[in-house]
């Protein structure tokens, strides 16, 4: 199918009310880059501060100008170093290690069968047909609102999710592992409303937050239309239009250089049940507050002895009577089908090829490049003991990276089992020593989602520690991953106090973890109807190995 643009059909998730307006009755919408899109009162999360606690860091983001964007290009800096060890780029097949085959969920809800865990036996799986290429990647992967690369194409296979970058670098792998030319095509990308809430499903009833959420995205916005003219913060019109960069998949098809975008892709939705309600868990906000309150002592400021035992009881019950009623009325719902959810509406048959880039905001130029550049992509950096090591987050997801100490107590950092570097200076052994990891975030114009964490670990000969990442949501296929490593590794004969089995079975204690957490967070969206974006998670795993 040649030349046409593609258009979103109606979609099933409907806003009473306020239902995405044409394309083409926008009016400009502008707002102060760098500066909230949503007006926040005093006690709301200071502008300009993050919400910390134990282990986690909340960063209010705010809308970037395409402008201010591209100048920002020339603050990233990287280390001399970067992703040393680790032989990574778009032309680099991953591991052929297999995975398992069964169906698995996503983070985000996505149902799709798991790809093998190697981009080459997934091209061969694939018939290295670019037309099926395009369709496994568009129907399999979902999409995820942050600009940049997180966790490059290797880690989409095994999430099935991944941004915009990430499915272009996974089609880009895949088109070369094939045998055929492909790069990237850089612009920006204009999407109607229809488009917009098909696609991400938000409601885009409001032009300000559809620009706070891809602000909290990094993504650069290049403009907006609404129904009314006007400023964010304070406009509350809906969405019209909106243009933000953008990356496309290019390549040569019997001659013919064509553009593939395999991010973009329409959803089906499903609303969910009340679950606030009598004839489903019974849940009464005022009385449950109530019985929380008993006994307790409140002030302004404080509040203690909240009643335990009262939020538990009545937890169970909730619980319980949910169960009854979905034994009752849908005994064979899925979690979508009580909570919400969604899925990629699939596509067969004749695959659109454009010679131009589909949904492309024209008043902008086109940029072709070969790889992503690591500017567009997260770093961790990793600093212990003299070690000082940078990687992007597509070199090490999905690939085993430890700590251990040979016998005169120097640790060595091992990237897939090969050491990187020089050893780093030997502590006493047994001591208590600072592992720090810096996880940063070159592809946005901000440097507010940086973060670095400092972690103990002790020192002695034996400890294997696994430096845990996760770029984004987290699904199934890494857990699986590293669980068929490890049985491959012991039926390879490799010994329980070796750094290889001890970092694997580390790793796959962190991915379980990782994709646990995931999957709460996905329900604590779709139950509260908002938007949680992850950036980074980051962390170690420590053992011993005799």
């Amino acid at each position: 199918m040649l030349g046409a643009q593609p258009t979103a059909p109606k979609s099933s998730k409907h806003y009473v009310g306020k239902e995405p307006p044409p394309s083409g009755v926008g009016q400009p919408v502008t707002f102060v880059s760098g500066k909230p899109a949503i007006a926040y009162s005093p006690e709301d999360i200071s502008a300009l501060a993050n919400a910390q606690g134990p282990g986690r860091n909340a960063v209010n983001m705010f809308p970037i100008s395409g402008k201010e964007w591209e100048q920002s290009r020339s603050r990233v800096v990287l280390p001399p170093n970067v992703n040393q060890g680790a032989a990574v780029n778009t032309k680099t097949v991953a591991p052929s290690t297999r995975s398992a085959r069964a169906n698995v969920m996503s983070a985000g809800g996505n149902g799709s069968p798991q790809g093998p865990a190697s981009i080459a036996e997934l091209a061969r799986a694939l018939n290295y047909n670019p037309d099926v290429i395009y369709q496994y990647v568009r129907n399999n992967v979902e999409v995820y609102p942050v600009y940049g690369t997180q966790k490059g194409s290797f880690g989409a296979v095994l999430d099935n999710q991944g941004t915009v970058y990430d499915q272009a670098m996974l089609m880009v792998d895949l088109l070369r592992a094939s045998g055929y030319t492909a790069s990237f095509t850089t612009g920006v990308i204009k999407y109607t409303a229809a488009q917009f809430n098909t696609l991400y499903g938000v409601d885009t009833s409001n032009v300000c937050g559809i620009l706070k959420l891809l602000g909290d995205g990094g993504f650069p916005i290049y403009g907006a239309t609404a129904v009314s003219p006007g400023q964010c913060p304070g406009n509350t019109s809906a969405l019209v239009d909106v243009s933000v960069g953008h990356v496309w998949v290019k390549t040569v098809i019997n001659g013919t250089t064509y553009y593939f975008d395999p991010s973009y892709k329409t959803h089906s939705f499903k609303t969910g049940i009340n679950l606030a309600s009598s004839s489903t868990t019974g849940y009464d906000a005022p009385t449950f507050l109530n019985s929380a309150k008993s006994g307790a002592t409140i002030t302004a400021d404080y509040a203690q002895n909240i009643n335990r035992t009262n939020i538990r009881n009545n937890l169970t019950t909730y619980a319980n009577n949910l169960a009854t009623y979905l034994r009752s009325n849908m005994p064979a719902a899925t979690v979508d089908d009580v909570v919400g959810g969604k899925s990629i509406d699939l596509i067969y048959g004749a695959i659109p090829h454009y010679t131009s880039p589909p949904l492309q905001n024209t008043v902008y130029a086109l940029q072709d490049q070969t790889d992503v550049p690591i500017s567009m992509k997260p770093t961790l950096r990793i600093q212990y003991q003299g070690i000082d090591q940078t990687y992007s987050s597509d070199a090490i997801y999905g690939h085993r990276l430890t700590i251990t100490y040979n016998s005169t107590n120097q640790p060595i950092l091992t990237l897939d089992g090969s050491a990187v570097g020089s050893p780093g200076t030997a502590p006493p052994s047994g001591a208590s020593t600072i592992l720090t990891l810096t996880a940063t975030h070159n592809a946005y114009a901000t440097t507010a989602a940086n973060l670095t964490i400092n972690q103990t670990i002790v020192a002695k000969p034996g400890n294997v520690f696994t430096i845990a990442n996760a770029w984004g949501p987290t699904g199934r296929g890494l857990p699986n991953y590293y669980q068929t490593a490890l049985g491959n590794l012991r039926a390879a004969g490799a010994a329980d106090t070796s750094e290889a089995v001890g970092g694997t079975t580390l790793a796959v204690v962190a991915a379980h973890w990782l994709g646990q957490t995931s999957r709460m967070q996905s329900l604590s969206e779709r139950l509260s109807n908002t938007t949680f974006l992850v950036l980074n998670r980051t962390g170690n795993r420590g053992g011993w190995l005799v």
